[in-house]
């Protein structure tokens, strides 16, 4: 069984921010562009002012373009900034006064932008310093242009840190995101494995019990002296399935009846066992899963039936296989099978619930004992 390997928040992360921050970019500066040369006074050269809002639509169009297909990286960012930064410091020649006044300015849009860009890039111990970096150079970039610098720079200081705590807890959230998934993935990976074992354990359990023990158990209940042939050709068969690589269904249809006339051959030589079959077919898990709780119901027949005569039948009704293996013998109190019973549980029920069968039984003291396996299908 495979498992999904542990993955991590940050490139997750990394996509959204960048694609966060370019379009932000790209949606503030198409409203600068709109409205500015609409804004435009005195003493503010009109030429200036557009030739420089020109270029940094142009480089923001260069960074969004980048942070799409790329990603925010470090040199991008440390670009931005410096561009930034040369900017607000030219507030004054860009921007006419009662905008800066008002806190209304494109330079103060692409400032905000520019920090979320920093913070989104860096870790708090790196942002942090360059955000209130920026934010000292764009309150000096005030001061030079005469307009109080106090308000608007304490405005741009609170974004910087606001930015940073909110990135902050959002990237410690992601890292205790991993680990919780890293858990939940290694818990996954322990019980596929145990899962695993415990599959091999009972198909070995499985193996040993439908051969070399039922084999024996068969010697010391009855008498096998007018058999012994076939008691040695059967204790053959038990070792090289013992001893020989495990083996797998096939994969595909297979023919139920051929497999059960097989596993009527090597059925206790003391039974009578009379197979009649409609033609069917069935998967290659499915038969073998039949087969061997078929088998191991012709073996409690041998130990516990006190009788020869054996019938196994098999009916194929539209959307259904169905085996019956039914005697006459001496029958059973079904509240008296334990869970040691570990041919019934594991050899017949077990197997057959694996593949999807429906497992039905029938029995009473001194009424014989009816098994019914039905497969259904569409």
């Amino acid at each position: 069984m495979g498992a999904a390997t542990v993955g991590t928040s940050a490139p997750p992360l990394r996509a959204t921010t960048a694609r966060l921050a370019a379009w932000a970019r790209l949606g503030l500066m198409a409203v600068a562009v709109t409205l500015v040369p609409l804004t435009l006074v005195a003493p503010v050269s009109a030429a200036t002012s557009l030739t420089v809002l020109a270029l940094v639509a142009a480089w923001t169009s260069a960074y969004a373009y980048t942070a799409l297909r790329t990603g925010l990286t470090g040199a991008l960012t440390c670009a931005d900034t410096l561009i930034t930064a040369a900017t607000c410091l030219n507030i004054g020649q860009l921007v006419p006064l009662q905008q800066v006044t008002a806190g209304a300015s494109w330079v103060q849009v692409l400032l905000t932008t520019c920090l979320l860009g920093i913070c989104f890039v860096w870790p708090w111990q790196v942002s942090v310093p360059v955000g209130l970096t920026l934010a000292a150079v764009f309150a000096l970039g005030l001061r030079l242009a005469g307009v109080p610098a106090l308000g608007a720079g304490a405005v741009a200081v609170a974004q910087v840190l606001l930015i940073a705590t909110v990135m902050g807890l959002v990237r410690r959230a992601g890292r205790d995101a991993d680990v919780t998934l890293a858990a939940a993935q290694a818990d996954a990976r322990a019980a596929a494995i145990e899962q695993a074992r415990r599959g091999d354990e009972l198909r070995q359990l499985s193996l040993l019990h439908d051969t070399a023990l039922a084999t024996l158990t068969t010697i010391a209940a009855v008498d096998t002296t007018p058999f012994a042939a076939v008691v040695r050709q059967r204790s053959a068969s038990d070792v090289r399935a013992l001893s020989g690589p495990a083996t797998k269904p096939e994969i595909g249809a297979v023919s139920l009846p051929e497999r059960l006339a097989a596993v009527v051959d090597q059925a206790p030589p003391e039974l009578r066992v009379r197979l009649a079959s409609a033609a069917c077919t069935v998967p290659g898990d499915v038969a073998e899963a039949l087969c061997c709780a078929v088998g191991e119901a012709l073996v409690n027949v041998s130990r516990h039936a006190g009788v020869p005569d054996v019938e196994v039948r098999v009916e194929a009704p539209p959307g259904r296989v169905i085996v019956h293996v039914a005697d006459h013998g001496a029958g059973f109190d079904l509240t008296t099978v334990g869970p040691h019973r570990y041919g019934v549980r594991n050899s017949i029920t077990g197997r057959l619930d694996a593949v999807g069968c429906r497992v039905h039984l029938a029995s009473a003291t001194g009424e014989g004992t009816r098994w019914t396996f039905e497969w259904p299908h569409e």
